[in-house]
């Protein structure tokens, strides 16, 4: 039973194949725009073809170009539904292709209804819009055709940067060294691996064995964790998740065998004769981490330009206030365990980040003056949206507590580190809610992490929206903060 090192695989794999410029999940975003302008252009070519043609002339260009927009739309949202942007798919022509037509059927069908329903079809000719649904579908199909043709190329070549992932595989399944190579095919390096013979099915070897392995994946660059398994393994594999549950990565089963003929769950695609299922869905999907991550962006540059004037007053205030540095920079673990250094405004005479980290009181005599103002008002905080943009924390999330209380309550709370399935926040659930500031007994850190669960369990562009409002109302009062 052995589990491979992460920065050694890494690194080897590094040396042979990587192209550090170029990643394949950006191209699925490369895809989908291209095909957007694709199918504006589509349109608004075709309907000026043929009515030159028809009619002699074009009136308005500017309708065709509507009817492209509003088809670009929602052919993207069904093709991302049908995970049509993903790396396995791309590498498919015959899927795509056969997506592809039933999605453009329906994006016209639904176009031409709306256009019925609000008496608008006689600004559009039939043979216009003819036109348009072959045009555009066979632009598209040359489109998906040519991006298929670069990717297998770029992939044989090693011009493009896999996917990381982590593979499990039980020694019953007897293919598994092809695996690896398999993997590749589909965009995925496996830069870490483990073997689990089910003759160690139970022991302590198994569980001490897999406890590493998830420490070794906790914090490092693994987008994904893929399991090989057989009907034999389905012991095994129940114990394998459950000791995977903490970490937020979705899990693929590479079913086999009997195995692979009694699945049930839509296969994602297939590799080799081997069927891929995904178990286990990320807290968050693609999309919705997209969507996040762009709200915190907008707002986060917004919030820097307008506070700019607040960020100057109070660093000048600190500095003069009492010696030491404007900023305080603590250690704390973010999405999956990873560490960062957070940033604040300076509010005490101490900057511990070590071992040990005293949790600020009442009345903390470490407190400076213009600490307890900024403390009280939040403004220490503010140098966060530097982590935000960084990507090191979210608006919204679970508050991040120094390594040293990670360290103690991972052990004294059983769900403690799923909080760490997302991104950590400037403010949250638990915060909004009454479970800030100190928490001196274990219930209140209970309280406390049942809160940010709740969130991460429930999340929605809404309740990111409601978070940062009730925020801003408590900031109004300042209980719990000193």
């Amino acid at each position: 039973m052995n589990s491979a090192h992460i920065g050694a695989n890494a690194t080897s794999f590094a040396e042979q194949t990587w192209i550090p410029a170029i990643g394949i999940p950006a191209l699925g975003v490369l895809v989908a725009v291209m095909e957007a302008s694709l199918i504006a252009l589509a349109s608004v070519a075709s309907g000026v073809a043929y009515e030159t043609v028809a009619i002699g002339g074009v009136a308005e260009v500017d309708r065709f170009f509507a009817v492209g927009i509003m088809a670009s739309v929602l052919v993207l949202l069904m093709a991302q539904l049908r995970s049509l942007y993903s790396a396995p798919l791309l590498l498919k022509a015959g899927r795509q292709l056969q997506e592809l037509a039933l999605i453009w059927t329906a994006a016209l069908l639904l176009l031409v209804s709306v256009g019925f329903a609000l008496k608008i079809g006689s600004v559009f000719s039939r043979g216009a819009v003819f036109t348009f649904g072959v045009f555009g579908f066979v632009l598209i199909a040359g489109h998906r055709l040519a991006w298929r043709r670069f990717l297998v190329g770029a992939l044989q070549s090693a011009q493009l940067r896999p996917r990381p992932v982590a593979l499990v595989a039980f020694q019953d399944a007897a293919s598994s060294s092809s695996v690896p190579t398999d993997l590749l095919k589909l965009g995925l390096a496996p830069v870490c691996s483990l073997s689990l013979p089910g003759s160690a099915l139970g022991t302590g070897e198994f569980d001490s064995t897999l406890r590493r392995f998830c420490s070794e994946v906790r914090g490092a660059e693994v987008d994904a964790i893929y399991v090989l398994a057989n009907w034999t393994d389905l012991g095994g594999l129940a114990i394998l998740l459950d000791r995977l549950r903490p970490l937020p990565l979705p899990v693929h089963l590479l079913a086999e065998g009997a195995l692979a003929e009694v699945v049930s769950r839509p296969t994602l695609a297939t590799l080799e004769g081997r069927s891929i299922v995904e178990v286990r869905r990320a807290p968050l999907g693609a999309a919705e981490l997209a969507v996040k991550r762009a709200f915190d962006l907008f707002v986060a540059f917004a919030a820097l330009a307008l506070l700019s004037p607040i960020l100057a007053a109070v660093a000048i205030a600190v500095r003069l206030d009492s010696p030491g540095p404007i900023l305080f920079r603590q250690h704390r673990l973010g999405f999956n365990g990873r560490k960062f250094a957070i940033l604040k405004f300076r509010s005490m005479t101490v900057q511990e980040n070590g071992d040990v980290v005293t949790q600020a009181t009442r009345d903390d005599p470490r407190v400076t003056r213009v600490g307890r103002f900024i403390r009280r008002t939040s403004l220490d905080e503010l140098p966060q949206l530097f982590n935000v943009l960084a990507g090191d924390m979210s608006l919204v999330g679970p508050r991040p507590h120094a390594v040293a209380h990670d360290d103690l309550y991972d052990s004294l709370i059983a769900d403690y580190a799923l909080r760490r399935h997302v991104r950590p926040g400037l403010t949250g659930w638990a915060q909004v809610n009454g479970c800030r500031g100190e928490t001196p007994t274990m219930e209140s850190m209970k309280a406390r992490v049942d809160h940010d669960l709740w969130y991460i369990d429930h999340w929605t562009c809404w309740l990111d929206l409601k978070i940062l409002g009730m925020t801003a109302l408590m900031l109004l009062r300042s209980e719990n903060a000193y």
